[in-house]
């Protein structure tokens, strides 16, 4: 899979993330895609800094800065367990899936790679900078 593929398939469950886009760092606030005018998808990234305001790159030009799941903190596991809700009178099986869901979806708002970005070199690991 090349690089624009896996990072469409999967950058905008990162809103909100560190991103870097020509060389600068950023704030991703959105992935957008561009299939009117022609055969192939265009694919832009929507990111913000202090110095530059709003800006759109093409996504070749962007990398997101994510951690391993390794890196997760104390702290941030204290977070999610105040913040998850209990499983409570749900089928176990859903609610197994929507807590997996929940959990995966916080690990990314927190910038931890959980789709093997880092280690496919389509995002730069933030605990080796």
């Amino acid at each position: 899979m090349n690089h624009n593929d896996k990072l469409r398939e999967v950058l905008h469950l990162y809103r909100g993330c560190e991103i870097e886009c020509e060389k600068s760092w950023y704030i991703l606030k959105a992935v957008i895609i561009n299939d009117e005018n022609s055969d192939d998808e265009d694919v832009y990234v929507l990111a913000e800094n202090e110095h530059h305001g709003e800006s759109q790159f093409n996504l070749e030009d962007c990398k997101p800065f994510l951690r391993p799941l390794s890196s997760i903190t104390e702290s941030e596991e204290k977070e999610w367990q105040r913040t998850s809700t209990p499983i409570g009178e749900m089928a176990l099986e859903s609610a197994m899936q929507i807590h997996w869901t929940k959990r995966i979806n916080y690990y990314r708002s927190i910038g931890i790679d959980c789709d093997g970005l880092i280690e496919s070199g389509f995002a730069i690991d933030k605990t080796k900078l």
